[in-house]
C-alpha cells in the first residue's frame, strides 16, 4: 500500500465497518487471505462493489505500457498512487465484481498482490477483517485515514 502504508504501520481497525456496514468504494480495508492452508491478513483500497465492472485499458497514446482503470465505464483518478498502472494482472476484463464480494487493489499499483490476480479474486464479504480507521504507528503519520 505504498506510499500511504508501510510495513510495519501500526493500524486501529473497526470490524463493525464491515461485518454490520457495508465498504464504501476507497476504504482501507484489512482483507483474510486463505491460500495454501495459510492465513495472511493484507491491506488494500476498496475500488469496485458488489455489481461493479472493472476495467483495466491500454493507454494506447503513452510511449510505455500504462492503464487506466475504468469502473462502469467511468474513468477513476486515483491521486493517492504514485504512478500510472503498468501491470493488469491476470484476471479477463472486463471483470463483474460478484455479490458479497468486493474488488481491492493496494496504492502500490505496479508491485500489488491484489484482485487483479486470480489467485487472489474479489475478496468476500466475510473476510473483510475491518476497516482501517486511525494509524497509531508510525508517529509521523499518526491520525485518522480519511
Amino acid at each position: 500500500m505504498e506510499p500511504n502504508f508501510h510495513h510495519g504501520d501500526l493500524v486501529f481497525v473497526n470490524k463493525l465497518a464491515t461485518s454490520i456496514a457495508s465498504p464504501k468504494k476507497g476504504d482501507i480495508v484489512i482483507c483474510q487471505l486463505n491460500s495454501d492452508g495459510q492465513k495472511e491478513k493484507i491491506i488494500k483500497r476498496v475500488i469496485g462493489l458488489p455489481g461493479d465492472v472493472i476495467d483495466l485499458v491500454w493507454n494506447e497514446d503513452s510511449e510505455n505500457v500504462e492503464y487506466y482503470l475504468y469502473i462502469n465505464d467511468e474513468l477513476i483518478e486515483e491521486p493517492y498512487i504514485n504512478e500510472p498502472i503498468m501491470t493488469q494482472g491476470d484476471i479477463d476484463y472486463p471483470f463483474t465484481v460478484p455479490d458479497g464480494s468486493y474488488f481491492v487493489m493496494g496504492d502500490n499499483r505496479n508491485a500489488s498482490s491484489d484482485s487483479r490476480r486470480e489467485s487472489i479474486g474479489p475478496i468476500a464479504k466475510k473476510n473483510l477483517y475491518g476497516k482501517v480507521i486511525f494509524r497509531l504507528y508510525p508517529f509521523d503519520g499518526f491520525g485518522p485515514i480519511s
